[in-house]
């Protein structure tokens, strides 16, 4: 009997190619199948190919099969994973599909070009499902955000009715509102809030109090009330906090209240910081800041027990009650951009929890003369590290390799996220600033090199504004951070090392945003628009 001659698994792709490029996709899907089913020595691009065809027939789970058994094989093959994007999008996982388009573009960032249609449809699909509701009224720029804890919603009689959140915002008309993230109601406004544009926003979750700062030169104090029978809130004016007999008037620029004592601490455009108890009399407190302008930073400890200020090239660090100046530090580290304090326990416990006895300040500086970042952490409990002859001289740790000026951070977990005014965003845990990694880069969309591990969150588009101190915001539970670049693009990272979801297309370029919840964020345009997003 003669022999039958085997199949030759060359002959079978080729024939399998030239019914791809015909157009017969389901006879080519079988073609390759027979010649897969040969066992060759690199089935990878025939399985691409396959999920090709499977796809272009109607048959989109096969093809997320091929796709991923493709990139089993070969994990780096930039054109495997375009071909799992387009898989996964078929099937409706936006999620799947915007990771692996943007794992292509990291692996070959010459396919910019020819993903940019498939990617933004995908934005704009996932933009659609997103966006939760849509918030009209300013007239002109949102130029601040934030999330009020309300009380129990609904009858107070009904113990299962849920706790709620409310969104204050600020705009360029000097007006003030409060929205319901759930719907895009507006649930109060006050048109005439201020005669000027609003700056900044500051909240007391537990007083129920909202401080707006304006360039109209005053600090106004507002109590969240509900009207007389009605249980829609209302924003109640409780104080209007001037500096009388100065001119030009100074501007609050920043607030905070500090925790547990009743305290509202404001800086000022005279390098002043001023605290009030008492907002009915004038200030407790007048603080000669850190430099002859506006400071840069203003925050409070936890337990609200130490206010700190950078401005200039200085930090300076007072006792709240008493204002006594704890600590004056000026590192030779160029003008400082920013101040936080870092508490892993107050982390991990969530804003709200006690402080311990020791306290880390995180300071940022830029060196224009150097071209130099640099981020401190210092130990401001009087005696700690770094004091010597009762006076603070040293930090606690440096990072000082930064190419750009930080300019915002945020909690995350039990440390921080950094993002620096060059676009990229690092993540670090709180004992850990030397070790401070490198998590992305995008000034609009574009590509950064390969992920690194640790505690990185993915190596693509995360940047914001430049200078917009209000685009990074991490979520109360501090598993997630959201950007927003330059674009308009809302990107949201997540903190097992994954971008979540895909970028959402925003519209007009955000100019605030906050987190509201778990799953939601709001971001506030210069159309006067603000969007609720589920993520």
């Amino acid at each position: 009997m003669a022999s039958v001659a085997a199949p030759d698994p060359s002959l079978l792709k080729a024939q399998a190619d030239a019914l791809c490029r015909e157009g017969q996709y389901a006879r080519a899907a079988a073609a390759y199948r027979a010649h897969l089913a040969l066992l060759p020595p690199d089935p990878a691009p025939a399985l691409a190919n396959l999920s090709l065809c499977a796809l272009r027939a109607g048959d989109a789970p096969a093809a997320v099969r091929a796709a991923e058994l493709a990139l089993a094989r070969r994990p780096r093959w930039a054109k495997g994973h375009v071909r799992a994007g387009s898989a996964h999008a078929a099937v409706g996982d936006h999620a799947a599909a915007a990771a692996a388009y943007a794992r292509a573009l990291e692996l070959d960032p010459g396919l910019a070009a020819d993903l940019a249609p498939a990617r933004a449809e995908l934005a704009k699909v996932a933009t659609r499902a997103a966006r939760r509701a849509l918030c009209c009224g300013h007239e002109g720029a949102v130029t601040c955000l934030a999330a009020l804890p309300a009380s129990r919603g609904g009858d107070k009689a009904a113990p299962a009715s849920p706790p709620t959140t409310l969104l204050a915002s600020g705009g360029a008309d000097g007006s003030l509102r409060l929205w319901c993230p759930a719907t895009g109601a507006c649930l109060g406004k006050t048109p005439a809030a201020h005669a000027g544009r609003v700056i900044s926003l500051a909240h007391d979750a537990r007083a129920g109090l909202l401080a707006s700062c304006s360039q109209d030169g005053s600090l106004a104090v507002w109590r969240l009330a509900s009207s007389a029978g009605v249980p829609r809130p209302a924003l109640a004016l409780a104080a209007r906090l001037t500096v009388p007999g100065a001119a030009p008037a100074p501007v609050p620029v920043r607030a905070c209240f500090l925790h547990d004592t009743g305290q509202l601490a404001g800086s000022w455009s005279d390098g002043a910081v001023r605290v009030w108890r008492d907002l009915a009399a004038p200030p407790r407190l007048n603080l000669p800041g850190p430099g002859p302008g506006a400071p840069a930073g203003l925050t409070a400890s936890p337990d609200g027990a130490l206010l700190a200020a950078v401005g200039e090239a200085r930090c300076r660090v007072w006792e709240a009650e008493s204002g006594v100046l704890r600590a004056d530090v000026a590192p030779e580290s160029g003008q400082a951009t920013l101040c936080a304090f870092l508490s892993p326990q107050a982390a991990a416990g969530g804003c709200g929890a006690h402080a311990p006895a020791t306290q880390t300040l995180v300071t940022g500086h830029w060196s224009g003369e150097r071209r130099e970042g640099r981020l401190m952490a210092w130990d401001v409990a009087r005696g700690g590290a770094g004091w010597v002859g009762g006076a603070l001289t040293g930090p606690l740790a440096t990072r000082d390799d930064l190419a750009a000026a930080p300019v915002a951070l945020r909690w995350m977990g039990r440390g921080f996220a950094l993002l620096t005014s060059d676009g990229l965003l690092r993540a670090a845990e709180a004992g850990e600033l030397a070790e401070m990694v490198e998590v992305g880069e995008a000034r609009g969309g574009g590509a950064a090199g390969g992920a690194v591990a640790g505690h990185a969150w993915g190596s693509e588009a995360a940047a914001t504004a430049r200078g917009a101190r209000a685009a990074l915001a991490t979520c109360p539970a501090g598993r997630r951070a959201a950007v927003v670049d330059d674009a308009g693009t809302l990107h949201v990272f997540d903190g097992a090392g994954a971008r979540a979801g895909p970028g959402l297309a925003a519209g007009a370029v955000p100019r605030t945003l906050v987190w509201l919840a778990e799953d939601a964020v709001a971001t506030g345009s210069a159309d006067g628009t603000i969007s609720v997003w589920r993520v």
